[in-house]
């Protein structure tokens, strides 16, 4: 059975005259609220206009397999290969489809392909990507992956490579309604944050790559956005400085993974930020992003998005819990049981983690 979570009714705007300072005071609310709530979809935008060239629409047609798309471009893949390796990177049975994705996200052109390339190298060596993709092809599951993504996904609701999207990707979805920013600050520092994020991007990265090669298609990540019950406490300004800024350079350094962003269950401050925010937004970001405002409409875009039988009930699916795969893939079995079945309790996802 769907279960829908409605939002109560926006606040009326007062209609009764206030005093001068009162009418400074609360106008001086609104335009803050409207900066905070603009803040992460433009340091998105920062990353999304950048120079690097447009994908080239041929090469990522549907008809395309990847084996097409491998042997179209074998020799140039094979000189990225030995740019990687030469940087510092590992080579593993999967890393044509990963390389493979430089080449289309700069429609062809080797040498920035390879510029590309080098600096993505570079930063996954600082960061401890490559390290991740490595322990990840081992079997590792993903809190194993380092110390800040169990506090991460134990803090903030979230369901990182819940099953798989239409296409064959995986499915990442995050819930704000259960989150609060000051306690996971004091938890974690921003580099720590970074490079728990970091990690849970990696983890989904190897999936897709490895995806591909089973499906014989080019498969990129889906993440779905939950912002049902959003308050002024989740656009808390340290958090967005200097936690969410962290994801700016993340886009940079996975070109070409991205399937979807759905954004659901947004209230009207974030749909008039949006507004405002669009008109400055890349054609090429602007495709990735879709917001849906009404639980009715929520549902259904995720559902076009993603199978039921990948999906929490409270997202129209079939899971009434989390599938014991996920929960063994993910690392939610070493959670002592008592614990997981709390977690994020009175919130749309409590219970959903109980065995």
């Amino acid at each position: 059975e769907m279960k829908l979570w409605r939002r109560s009714s926006p606040t009326p705007l007062p209609t009764q005259p206030m005093a001068s300072e009162g009418v400074e005071v609360y106008l001086m609310a609104i335009a803050s609220l409207i900066v905070l709530s603009l803040l992460p979809l433009l340091l998105l935008r920062r990353r999304a206009s950048s120079p690097r060239p447009r994908p080239n629409k041929v090469d990522l047609a549907a008809s395309s397999s990847l084996s097409q798309l491998l042997h179209q471009h074998a020799d140039a893949i094979r000189r990225l290969r030995e740019v990687y390796v030469r940087v510092g990177g590992k080579a593993d049975e999967y890393i044509e489809p990963f390389l493979l994705r430089f080449i289309l996200a700069t429609a062809g052109d080797e040498q920035e392909a390879a510029e590309w390339l080098t600096e993505t190298t570079q930063w996954r060596l600082r960061t401890g990507a490559e390290e991740v993709r490595a322990k990840v092809l081992e079997g590792s599951c993903l809190f194993d992956l380092h110390p800040a993504v169990g506090i991460i996904t134990t803090n903030f609701p979230c369901l990182v490579s819940h099953g798989h999207a239409h296409d064959g990707g995986p499915v990442s979805i995050f819930v704000h309604d259960g989150f609060d920013p000051p306690t996971l600050m004091g938890k974690l520092s921003p580099e720590e944050y970074l490079s728990g994020v970091v990690a849970m991007f990696e983890y989904n990265m190897v999936q897709c790559d490895r995806r591909s090669k089973e499906l014989d298609r080019l498969v990129k990540i889906t993440n779905v956005f939950d912002f049902d019950r959003l308050t002024i406490n989740h656009l808390n300004l340290r958090f967005l400085t200097q936690y969410t800024r962290q994801f700016i350079s993340l886009d940079k350094n996975y070109p070409e993974s991205f399937d979807a962003l759905l954004c659901i269950n947004a209230p009207g401050l974030f749909q008039v930020g949006y507004r405002i925010a669009r008109p400055w937004m890349s054609p090429q970001f602007r495709e990735k992003i879709s917001i849906h405002s009404t639980p009715e409409e929520s549902a259904e875009a995720t559902l076009r998005q993603i199978p039921r039988k990948h999906l929490p009930q409270v997202f129209g699916g079939e899971c009434a819990k989390m599938p014991q795969e996920v929960a063994k893939r993910v690392g939610y079995t070493s959670i002592d049981e008592t614990k997981r079945a709390k977690l994020f309790s009175g919130y749309k996802l409590g219970g959903y983690y109980a065995q």
